[in-house]
């Protein structure tokens, strides 16, 4: 999962969708520097990526991408994963992505002093250019696709994985809506309990 289902599952509270939006961040045991509701939503970020990678429906979806892809199908199927959650939001949450993706910036902006230095790089980038709005659109999920492959440091296929994707779409889709629905309720089991 890219940021969008990080936060999906993780909002509205507000220190888990911090802690999952710099998860990527935060390294080994660093996560025991923060607040304990920051520190559940860096652990949880690490588990939705471990539990994403290794489910079957993703292993599927990267099966196809692999050949084409190689070792970056993983990266292509998270940001494609939040391609199909955008264009489908309405099943997902209660309100539109518009108002979702401003409560989120909200969010983390009124957290920002929790941010390490790169996170908050990221973040202003996310913010300025509306990047959980942008992966609706096919040409807002390609220029995703076109910005990462230009910053990974070798030759890459990445933005091909957006046309694997539309061959593939109604598989894919239908993977994703498998994982998705096994995540959610691992999700809520680990760090919601009592609900």
């Amino acid at each position: 999962m890219n940021y969008l289902g990080h936060f999906i599952l993780s909002h509205p509270n507000q220190e888990l969708v911090t802690g999952n939006f710099i998860g990527d961040f935060v390294k080994g045991n660093d996560y025991l520097n923060y607040p304990e509701g920051i520190s559940r939503g860096i652990k949880m970020h690490r588990f939705i990526d471990e539990y994403t990678d290794t489910h079957e429906s993703s292993m599927h979806c990267k099966s196809l991408l692999r050949p084409i892809v190689g070792k970056l199908s993983g990266v292509a199927l998270d940001v494609l994963y939040d391609h199909i959650l955008a264009n489908n939001f309405s099943n997902h949450a209660t309100y539109s992505l518009t108002d979702f993706a401003g409560s989120c910036y909200t969010i983390i902006s009124e957290r920002k002093s929790y941010l390490p230095l790169k996170g908050r790089y990221v973040f202003y980038h996310m913010k300025k250019n509306n990047w959980l709005c942008r992966y609706d659109s096919a040409e807002g999920i390609q220029t995703t696709l076109r910005n990462m492959s230009r910053r990974i440091q070798f030759e890459n296929n990445l933005l091909h994985s957006y046309n694997i994707y539309l061959d593939h779409k109604d598989f894919i889709n239908l993977q994703f809506e498998r994982f998705f629905a096994s995540l959610r309720t691992e999700v809520r089991n680990r760090f919601y309990p009592g609900l």
